[in-house]
């Protein structure tokens, strides 16, 4: 069998989508699937009225310049790219990578299917843009997001959020959707993790520190030092701004960002607009419980409160009142790290993800499992 993968970089390149694509063709060949790969690095938003388009983006709202954006040509003009390119390979099956771009289903040869983190409508709305347009951009994107996923004979999500988000608000049918999740790219922690420990961790990108959350927990941070004088921040991704107590590692090695979740005994990150959120498993993976809002993908990645702190407003005091809570209670902190430990290393593999989705595919191609 012949599998495509269609992604915006080469599908072997491990940084694109953070190593996804790599991680499952490796378990995919593993079952002697081909793989082929349609990468659009470069070939769509390039016509002659491309500098057009770049000044559009500029003065109103755009969710990163997206395939199904609400402009009808250049969304007819990316889903005939896709449309025209995916015929020119022999694959059984189609496997988009976080985006996809469909609009005459009958003009492709093979099953569809399309990978996602995210419901990029939906999650928009927290999006706190105030560009022009933002109203009229949402309803004309959902429209379109609607019609390419409906054109999927299957999708697969990395959580339940955004599967819930599809049968709820997009109408696809509910066996149409599998949340496969995903895998991390760490051994768990097997060591002794001081929970008396008042030390806290984030990880994010320059750039993101607001919808990271980081703003928010600066603010509780200097709350709850009131309450824990020895309370200390690691901030992995950013230099940003000076606080007594905080620490920025910028540009770093990846080896440091695995030692710092290794010492954290808690994992913070009150995240705005993170539909996601690798990290916190991350964090989980090496024993640490996390604190995050009632938003998105992170209810389920803390078991609901078994493995961390669900803050229900975004607010400084509410976040410092979770920290405070948390570290209150080390052995309560120290179960949750434990068995929030053994629920990621158990059910976020690759392999796992890689075997739900083939199954899936093989049985939709016609071939035996």
């Amino acid at each position: 069998m012949k599998i495509c993968f269609i992604t915006m970089e080469g599908a072997r390149e491990k940084n694109t989508w953070s190593g996804t694509p790599k991680a499952l063709i490796e378990c995919m060949e593993q079952n002697n699937i081909k793989i082929q790969n349609l990468s659009y690095l470069g070939k769509i938003h390039h016509c002659g009225l491309g500098k057009v388009k770049v000044f559009l983006d500029k003065i109103m709202y755009c969710y990163g310049c997206s395939f199904r954006d609400p402009f009808p040509f250049w969304y007819s003009m990316n889903a005939n790219f896709f449309e025209r390119e995916m015929n020119k390979f022999d694959s059984d099956a189609f496997l988009f990578m976080g985006e996809q771009c469909i609009k005459h289903r009958q003009r492709v040869n093979g099953k569809l299917y399309a990978y996602l983190d995210r419901v990029v409508g939906v999650m928009a709305e927290y999006d706190e843009d105030k560009r022009l347009g933002k109203k009229w951009y949402l309803k004309h994107y959902l429209e379109n997001d609607k019609k390419s996923l409906s054109s999927m004979d299957h999708i697969f999500t990395q959580n339940d959020w955004s599967r819930n988000e599809l049968i709820e608000k997009y109408g696809i049918p509910d066996d149409k959707v599998s949340n496969v999740g995903f895998g991390i790219n760490l051994l768990g922690y097997q060591g002794e993790k001081n929970y008396d420990n008042h030390e806290m961790l984030i990880v994010l990108r320059e750039g993101t520190e607001h919808y990271k959350g980081l703003d928010l927990l600066l603010g509780a941070f200097e709350i709850a030092k009131a309450k824990f004088p020895d309370l200390k921040l690691n901030v992995v991704g950013t230099n940003y701004k000076e606080i007594p107590g905080v620490n920025y590692y910028y540009n770093k090695d990846r080896d440091l960002t695995i030692s710092l979740f290794q010492k954290c005994s808690l994992y913070v990150m009150p995240a705005l607009l993170e539909p996601n959120g690798i990290t916190y498993l991350e964090a989980l993976a090496n024993k640490a419980p996390t604190i995050g809002l009632n938003r998105f993908a992170f209810p389920e990645f803390c078991g609901y409160g078994q493995y961390g702190f669900i803050v229900n407003e975004a607010t400084a005091n509410c976040v410092a009142d979770a920290i405070i809570k948390a570290y209150s209670d080390t052995d309560t902190l120290k179960k949750m790290g434990s068995e929030g430990q053994k629920f990621v290393l158990e059910n976020y593999t690759w392999r796992k993800t890689t075997d739900k989705i083939l199954k899936i595919i093989l049985i939709g191609a016609g071939f035996d499992e």
